[in-house]
């Protein structure tokens, strides 16, 4: 079934997650890196990047408040803030059990 909250990751075997609701300490992601600056696909692979993920092969945005730039770690809190409500990754770089890696 599915999560209530809407906080479920699902990993698949293609090496893909999709992130439900992604937040990064602790505050939904904002769509831009910076304030205005790497909007989109910039700010969803480096949030991929950030958790040990290639790229991001796919994102969705609404409005959300707060959000926080994953760059610059800006805050947002107005009606102007747009955040992203999933993100998929792809290219896992990291084992799916750290065990593995010894």
């Amino acid at each position: 079934g599915s999560a209530a909250n809407g906080d479920t990751d699902r990993r698949s075997a293609s090496g893909e997650r999709l992130f439900a609701n992604p937040l990064y300490n602790g505050m939904r992601v904002d769509r831009c890196v910076s304030p205005g600056i790497g909007c989109g696909y910039p700010a969803a692979d480096q949030f991929c990047r950030l958790n040990g993920f290639v790229s991001a092969k796919d994102y969705g945005t609404a409005a959300f408040r707060p959000t926080i730039a994953i760059g610059s770690h800006r805050t947002c809190n107005d009606g102007t803030c747009v955040g992203f409500s999933h993100i998929v990754c792809e290219g896992s770089r990291r084992p799916a059990n750290p065990e593995d890696s010894r």
